[in-house]
This record gives C-alpha cells, structure tokens and sequence, in this order.
C-alpha cells in the first residue's frame, strides 16, 4: 500500500539504500583490518602497522560519511512519505459518512493518522532500510570468512543463533510478560484519575475521593509487586545474556584451537561474532515488527478502502445565486443500523422565509430529522428523498451547501480555540459588518473581557453553557444562510437572554428573509413560528 506514496521520492531514496549499502560493504572490512592491528601489535612486528591504522581511519571516515548521508536522506524523506500517508488518511475522515463514527472510540480513529501510521511506516520503509542494509553486511561478512573457514563460519552462526533463540524465549515468557501486565496496571490507574476529573464534582460532593484513593491504592499494591518481579526478571536477562554472550565466545576460541587454527583467524571469528548476532537479531526484530503491525496495516487497508461508509453527499450541482428553497422530506424511512427505523414514510413541508416549529418528546426523532436537513446520514435513507425546492439534497455540491446554503446550531454549543472574535467570523472573508454589530449586543457582557479576545490561537475560552450557547447562535447568524437549524437553541438561557434570542430569530428571518427551523421541547419558545409540526 505504500508504493503509491513514493513518487518523487524514488530517486532520493534509491541514493539513501545505495549509501547504506555501500557503508555496510565498508563496514564488514573494519575487523579484518582491526585484527591485523591487534597482530602487529602482539606479535610486535610493525612493519605494516602504519598502513593498517590508515586503513582502519579511512575505512571508518568513509564508513560514516555514507551511514550520515543515508541517515539524512530517510529521516528527511521517511517523514515526507509519512506526510503524504496522513494528509490522504485526514481526506478520508472528511469523505467518511458520520454513521461511520457513530460506533467508534474517537482515539481509536484518530490513531489511524498517529500511531498506525507511523507503525506502517516502520513496517514498510525502516525494516527495508534495515534488511537492506543488514544483507549487504551479512553477504560481506560471509564473503570474508568463508574466506577463512567454512566450518568455524557455520558454528559461528549456529551459535549466534542460539545466543538469540536463548534469549527470545526468556523474554517472551517472563520478562516481557511481566513488563505488559505491569503497563496495563498503569493504564487502570490512568482511568481511574481520567474518570475521577470526568466526575470530580461528583464524587466531591457525595466525599466519594476515599473510594478513588482505594482503588488507586490496590492497583498500586499489584503494581509495586509486579515491579519487584520485573526487576527480577530484567536481572536474570541480563545475567542470561551477558553470560551466553562470554560462553559463546568461548567456545569459538575453544573450537578454533581444537581445529588447529592460527590465531589471527579465532580473533578475527570472535570480532566478527557480534555483527552476525546483530544481524540475526535485527531479521527477528522485524519479523516481530511485522506481526505486531499487522494490525495497523489492516486497519488503515480497511479505512482506506472500505467505500460502504463513503458520504454520498458529494456532487457537484450549484445552484443560482437567488436560490431559497422550500424543504421537503417525501416518504422518508430512515435507521441508524439499518434494522430498527427511527422514521418510517415520513413527510414535512417547511415553507421558505418563515419559521417552523418542531415539537415533540425525546426520541420522536426531531434532531434526526435536523441532522438530516443538513445532510448527515443521507447513506442510512432507506426510501424517499430530501428535496430542496423538487433537488435531492445529495446532489448539492457540498461546499456550497454549508459555505451559502445551512447553518446549525445543536443542541451542545461548540467553541474552538482562539478568540470570541476568531469563532465568531471564522473562515469568513467577507460579513455584514451592520449585523456582526448587532449581534455583539447580545454578548457584549462577555465580549469585551480582554482575557477572551487576545490573538492566541490555542486559547481555550472560559464561557459557561449559556454564553456558548449565545456565541454559537451568533456564529451561525452571521454566516447570513439561507436556512437556519436550531436545535434546542434556548436550553441554556435565563429568561432575559432567552427573549433576546428569540426576538433575534424574528428579526434575522424577516429581515434576510431567512427559512428557520427550530426545535424545542418547551411549546413557549416555538410561540414566535409560523408553523409549528407535532411529532
């Protein structure tokens, strides 16, 4: 899946593979040529001394001038690769239904763009540089002491791979199991602070801390004997490795003088020894690297792929500048799962420039029909249609339909970070400045506080539900749409501010012959509609 993120990039990264090849090729020759110095040096014949340390300094430069340069090339071009990965998995969240995300941990989905990303990225591109890299020093190293002796080659890498196999073994079933039911202890306790700061109010004024503070004590008692184990466990690994590591080399140098070898030949087997365990060890970590991401790989493929959670609402018809439309729903069944239906040949007729009213308990499926009017979940209509003035609303070109055509309000209000102001105008180039005044009327109490309207973009507003909710109602207004979606628009308010906005409501849809629809449980605040539906 990654082929397609190369391009531009193959170049670059063919010198990054050719400098990390010809720096292992280089590499491999250092232990010869620091065995001979070793020689020269015991036997005391430096003859060739000399010419060995120059060898040794010009084979090491040389050997760190390609490793850098294949260094740069994958720190710079891997996270080039990686950008152009997340910006196509960020297009995908855009493209996607809301239905896909009804049913999903919003972690779990935003660590398609983080974490699977990235382990893709060291499946695909670092495990490639590392093979590469690892076979042109293993062919070379093979070269040079097959050169020497095929037998004590063999049993240099059997034991080697002993070495490792040793050492895997005790890791998967102690060491490392300790360490992963030590982390998961750490996550509960992290759940546990995250659901008291959720609930803190809660569990203060109930004095609710002490069963927190119980909890969190148990889990630490289970924590604090796991650590003991595991710090065990990590001094027996290194007790077992260290140990295996002198046993091997030992019997290299035991084997080597059994079998009459000189002694440049043993040294140079046991210089060479730990390149091969290196080597073997890094073919397994990616094996591992390559079973553990699997994961990753299949849930970027399917996200990617998987074109049933696709908006459909993605065409391209834009319709005239003195387009204001009557709304229709015609026959309309709809369901979330596709089992249960929340509508069932359902029809309503909202009249353009007026506003209309929509009553009812909770769960008769008003703020469905909203989120409809504005274009979410059209994947889930089993039957009839959305029509604005006879036009199915999936054929609306999208960025017309929310940049000209609807603005909503829900039932939460949402800020984002950065001034009144900034949320306030948004990505609007160009507002009635005459409007934009008289809306600040209705936040003024708050607007003028310097703290909320400093240029910080990440500045996160300190507002209670009703002024947020007053802010929002304002935001949507100022975009001047042609229809208004208000979703419990006054459920947050006092009295006083509840009678501003509705008076407001009036106003805007006169004024800007604005189509408003708005939704409330309490039938007082639907007296200003024209027409009120019943559900």
């Amino acid at each position: 899946m990654i082929v397609k993120y190369l391009d531009g990039y193959k170049k670059h990264l063919s010198i990054g593979f050719l400098s990390g090849i010809i720096s292992s090729v280089i590499l491999s020759f250092i232990p010869s040529i620091y065995s001979n110095i070793i020689e020269c040096l015991i036997t005391t014949k430096t003859d060739n001394l000399h010419e060995y340390l120059l060898l040794f300094i010009f084979y090491n430069l040389f050997c760190n001038i390609f490793a850098s340069i294949r260094g740069c090339i994958f720190a710079l071009y891997f996270e080039l690769i990686l950008n152009k990965m997340k910006k196509n998995i960020l297009n995908n969240y855009f493209l996607k239904d809301l239905i896909y995300y009804n049913d999903k941990n919003p972690n779990d989905v935003s660590n398609f763009l983080i974490n699977d990303i990235r382990n893709i990225s060291d499946v695909y591109l670092q495990n490639c540089n590392v093979f590469i890299r690892d076979l042109a020093h293993f062919i070379t190293i093979t070269y040079i002491l097959t050169q020497k002796s095929c037998l004590l080659y063999i049993i240099a890498i059997s034991l080697s791979s002993i070495q490792i196999l040793i050492e895997h073994l005790y890791s998967e079933l102690f060491y490392k199991k300790a360490f992963e039911e030590s982390h998961k202890l750490l996550i509960k306790q992290n759940n546990l602070i995250t659901e008291y700061i959720n609930k803190i109010d809660t569990y203060r004024s109930l004095n609710l801390e002490k069963i927190i503070n119980n909890r969190w004590n148990k889990i630490n008692d289970k924590y604090i004997n796991l650590k003991i184990k595991d710090a065990l466990f990590y001094a027996i690994h290194i007790l077992i490795t260290q140990t295996i590591n002198e046993i091997t080399m030992s019997l290299i140098i035991f084997i080597g003088m059994y079998l009459e070898y000189n002694t440049n030949i043993i040294l140079l087997f046991i210089l060479y020894r730990r390149y091969i365990t290196d080597i073997i060890k890094d073919i397994n970590e990616i094996r591992k690297s390559i079973v553990i991401n699997n994961v990753s790989i299949e849930n970027v493929n399917k996200f990617i792929k998987d074109k049933n959670d696709i908006d459909i609402f993605n065409s391209s018809y834009i319709p005239s500048n003195i387009f204001n439309p009557d709304i229709e729903i015609r026959n309309l069944t709809f369901s979330y799962d596709n089992i249960n239906n929340v509508i069932t040949n359902y029809n309503l007729f909202i009249e353009n420039n007026k506003i209309t009213g929509i009553f009812g308990r909770s769960g008769k499926g008003k703020s469905t029909i909203l989120k409809l009017l504005l274009g979410f979940y059209l994947n889930q209509i089993k039957e009839g249609q959305i029509l604005f003035n006879n036009v199915n609303i999936k054929f609306i070109d999208k960025t017309y339909f929310y940049e000209k055509l609807v603005s909503y309000v829900g039932q939460e209000p949402v800020l984002f970070p950065g001034s009144i102001r900034s949320n306030l105008i948004g990505d609007l180039q160009n507002y009635d400045t005459t409007l934009y005044d008289k809306l600040l009327e209705l936040i003024n109490d708050f607007y003028k506080d310097e703290e909320n309207n400093d240029d910080d973009d990440d500045k996160i507003l300190k507002l209670s539900g009703g002024q947020k909710q007053r802010m929002c109602i304002c935001r949507a207004i100022l975009r001047k749409p042609k229809i208004l979606l208000l979703d419990e628009p006054t459920s947050a308010l006092d009295i006083e501010n509840e009678t501003k906005i509705l008076n407001l409501i009036k106003y805007i849809s006169k004024t800007y012959k604005m189509t408003i629809v708005l939704i409330s449980h309490d039938k007082s605040i639907l007296e200003i509609c024209d027409k009120i539906i019943e559900l």
